[in-house]
């Protein structure tokens, strides 16, 4: 496998013979799974003219390559005349619990904004969210997690992080993804910025429950937040002293503890470390 310039992903046979070739999205980040499995955002559009995610372009569709199957498949999947993917990257995760991995997305139009899509793997829709409800309004996935020890994986989400920005669980009822606890006035995204990993979620106070690491609204403070008894509570804010100006990145280092690192407008490294498991 390999990209060139022109973001085409080319696959080669042994006898360096190019058998097909796919068009990923400029920034997309490529997923794998157990299986070696390829999966990306592709298919560039310039059809939804939101841009607040650094550029104007968004996917127009995902795919999915087996390069261990024997025919070398290839699957795309392509949302519904009019939509396009908002990120650049799925979360790839069995959602409903049945030994399949989902594919879940962020996907928008120009009528009612965006909504959440949790797709199975052969192109049809498990499930979805209530949409926003107006256009150029975005929903950004932080992560599938258990948030509740023994509970089922639920989806967390930030509601229009540039407009009063919103916390959300949201979780399978039924056949529909339905929002379980909110809370509000969090921001995980600037405009414009190409920063799309400002959160970030582990049990970083070590209390076996786990914290979604988000900023504030300014983004001058980070703050950990847990989903406990159907509620969101901030459990413990931290000052920045300058605003935030990357990616969150949490890291597990020896002696069972995790280090958080964030980088802020003045050119500082800010660092702290914390017990990552209960004793």
């Amino acid at each position: 496998m390999f990209i060139d310039d022109t973001q085409q992903v080319h696959f080669r046979s042994e006898n360096e013979q190019i058998l097909h070739s796919v068009q990923a999205l400029p920034d997309a980040r490529i997923l794998t799974d157990e299986n070696d499995r390829i999966l990306f955002l592709s298919d560039p559009t310039y059809n939804y003219a939101n841009a607040v995610l650094g550029d104007a372009i968004e996917a127009a569709s995902i795919t999915l390559i087996d390069p261990k199957n024997s025919t070398f498949q290839i699957r795309k999947i392509i949302p519904e005349t009019g939509d396009v993917i908002e990120g650049i990257s799925p979360i790839w995760v069995d959602m409903d619990l049945d030994g399949t991995r989902e594919i879940i997305v962020t996907q928008s139009n120009h009528v009612d904004g965006a909504r959440i899509l949790v797709y199975r793997e052969d192109g049809s829709i498990l499930t979805e969210s209530a949409p926003i409800g107006k256009g150029f309004r975005w929903m950004h996935q932080i992560a599938a997690a258990q948030f509740v020890d023994g509970g089922p994986l639920e989806l967390a989400i930030l509601r229009t992080p540039h407009i009063g920005g919103e916390i959300e669980i949201m979780g399978l009822v039924q056949d529909r993804l339905e929002v379980q606890a909110s809370l509000s006035g969090y921001s995980t995204h600037k405009l414009g910025s190409r920063n799309l990993d400002a959160a970030l979620v582990a049990d970083f106070n070590g209390d076996g429950i786990i914290e979604i690491i988000v900023p504030g609204q300014e983004q001058s403070t980070l703050t950990g937040i847990q989903y406990t008894a159907g509620v969101l509570i901030p459990v413990w804010t931290q000052l920045l002293d300058a605003q935030l100006s990357t990616n969150l990145t949490g890291v597990a280092v020896k002696y069972q503890h995790m280090l958080l690192g964030a980088g802020t407008e003045d050119n500082s490294l800010k660092l702290w470390i914390a017990h990552q498991f209960s004793n």
